[in-house]
């Protein structure tokens, strides 16, 4: 069995979404904690492109740390947005969400 921690606790901690340099504060949170398994979120347009542009140096993070990214969830609420130019937006950030969910080998 794989217990992981939800990215809920980072939110709780830093706030929603966590900055950047918060959201590596929270993965190394997450290793004092005593986890192996643990899970990244990136939301909405700013935050998943920092995610993105950032995923080498957090996979480096846990990659260090003993840590792996199991879930990568993307919150794009404009994916069903009445609004044709925001969904097609938003679908091109779930694909980078792809992306990331393959870079970090996630389960889920």
């Amino acid at each position: 069995m794989k217990i992981s921690c939800c990215w809920l606790y980072a939110i709780t901690k830093y706030g929603y979404p966590p900055s950047l340099p918060d959201t590596f504060r929270a993965l190394k949170d997450m290793k004092a904690l005593g986890f192996e398994y643990v899970e990244l979120e990136g939301v909405r347009r700013e935050n998943l492109l920092a995610v993105y542009e950032q995923r080498y140096e957090l996979k480096k993070l846990c990659d260090g740390e003993g840590l792996k990214v199991i879930n990568f969830c993307p919150v794009l609420p404009s994916s069903v947005s009445l609004d044709r130019k925001e969904r097609e937006e938003s679908w091109d950030l779930f694909r980078r969400a792809l992306e990331i969910a393959q870079f970090f080998n996630c389960y889920t």
